[in-house]
């Protein structure tokens, strides 16, 4: 089973077994690989799963209460600990080697960077001939927790009631609040623990990144967060490891100078993406969180169309924008370009649409001005042009589309069956000359003239 929002509706423990147990395969996998193909790729994606099956763990208590036998838990806390550890002296030795290149300062550099081999090296052996092999022989019993949901699911009358998408969806409401409170932190309050509940986050929506389109946005708003807090970890592993240094290395103090100004670096980069709103990724969070719940309920996308007499005072929209819209020849595929200027930004979009109704299949990307120029001389005498004012009452989307050419003012709400089956809001209704849903003289191409 792929993921999907049929997976989403499942019960929870169902759901979340099935994950676990995909997990616990790919991590067989990779654990069965020839020593010699245990590359920089396969750290990185065993300690990937390891965080994965990390946070299942996690949804697996909070549903559930903390049913883990101790030992095989403590076994992959400690086996995940030391891949991360790994691996982030990985990333500080190509630094030091880089320094130890760059700076002028070989003797103490190339200390700093044989100290720091070291430690990779020692690191390395400790995972390949004790900590793997310890988890390794522990995934049976890890597997065994997960299996356990079966009987779970049979015994508590409770369990079932809850869908896999909801579970997920109170997980992502509940992390994102302790990752807000992180991007708030300075510089010098930030944890390697802090890292690891972000990396977290990355790898239990990572595989829904084909499924709901919130969940780019959120993990792209995630990713500078997570390597600026790596980057002031790493430079305080660097500093700390200079000053473990023989003090009669050539060239030290100035290491520990260009060190200094390098972490300050480090910490400017974290304020700057503190400036990120934090209440932006809280928003996203709780959008994609919604997103789980409503495919775990079966809720779809649905949309309403309202006639205007005139365009109303539109003071609160949250964006106003010029749109240019032309369709191409062609009956069984309906292709359209659009031009949007927001902003001061010109962006231009590509739309296919295949069959009608219920049954309908729309693909759009966005391109370029050059792609737009040539394909909209090909779409004379179906052209629209347009004013967008675009807002939301509370959890529906409006659009009010004052068209150029012509005297027409329509209203469009997006959003979840439930709510868009509620009235327009009562500044709206009073310039409501009728709802036009379903009628082909407001949609698409006959718009076009």
């Amino acid at each position: 089973m792929r993921r999907s929002n049929e997976l989403l509706k499942l019960p929870a423990p169902e759901a979340v077994r099935y994950l676990a147990l995909e997990a616990f395969s790919s991590l067989q996998e990779l654990l069965r690989l020839e020593k010699n193909r245990r590359g920089a790729d396969f750290f990185r994606l065993v300690t990937f799963r390891l965080s994965e099956i990390r946070a299942l763990m996690q949804v697996h208590q909070e549903m559930l209460g903390n049913k883990w036998k101790r030992r095989p838990q403590k076994t992959l806390a400690l086996c995940r600990r030391s891949l991360q550890g790994f691996m982030r002296t990985e990333r500080v030795l190509r630094s030091a080697e880089l320094l130890a290149a760059r700076r002028g300062f070989p003797p103490a550099g190339f200390a700093l960077a044989a100290s720091l081999r070291h430690r990779h090296e020692r690191l390395k052996r400790s995972i390949l001939q004790t900590s793997l092999p310890k988890l390794a022989a522990k995934i049976p019993d890890l597997q065994e927790g997960f299996e356990s949901l079966k009987d779970h699911q049979q015994m508590d009358s409770k369990v079932p009631q809850n869908r896999c998408g909801e579970v997920l969806a109170s997980w992502v409401r509940n992390e994102s609040k302790r990752i807000v409170e992180i991007c708030r932190r300075e510089p010098e309050e930030l944890r390697e623990a802090d890292s690891v509940r972000l990396s977290r986050m990355h790898a239990l929506l990572a595989p829904w990144l084909g499924v709901f389109e919130g969940s780019v946005p959120l993990l792209h708003s995630l990713r500078p967060r997570e390597a600026a807090l790596q980057r002031v970890l790493d430079h305080e592993m660097l500093l700390m490891g200079a000053m473990k240094l023989d003090g009669q290395i050539v060239g030290l103090a100035d290491l520990h100078a260009v060190l200094s100004q390098e972490r300050e670096r480090a910490h400017n980069n974290w304020s700057n993406t503190k400036e990120i709103s934090p209440v932006n990724l809280d928003q996203l969070s709780f959008d994609l969180a919604r997103a789980f719940e409503d495919a775990a309920r079966g809720v779809k996308d649905a949309e309403r169309v309202f006639l205007l007499r005139r365009t109303p005072k539109l003071d609160h929209a949250t964006q106003i924008s010029e749109v240019y819209v032309g369709w191409l020849p062609g009956r069984g595929v309906c292709e359209s370009v659009r031009r949007v200027y927001g902003q001061g930004v010109p962006r231009h979009f590509r739309r296919v649409q295949l069959g009608q109704g219920g049954r309908q299949l729309e693909v759009e990307e966005e391109t370029t001005e050059e792609i737009f120029d040539a394909l909209w001389a090909l779409t004379g005498g179906q052209r629209e042009r347009k004013r967008r004012y675009s807002f939301r009452e509370g959890e529906r989307a409006w659009d009010i589309d004052e068209f150029h050419d012509r005297d027409l003012v329509l209203a469009r709400v997006f959003g979840k069956e439930h709510s868009v089956d509620a009235d327009p809001p009562t500044w709206l209704a009073h310039e409501v000359e009728r709802e036009v849903t379903g009628d082909t003289r407001f949609m698409g191409r006959r718009l076009g003239c």
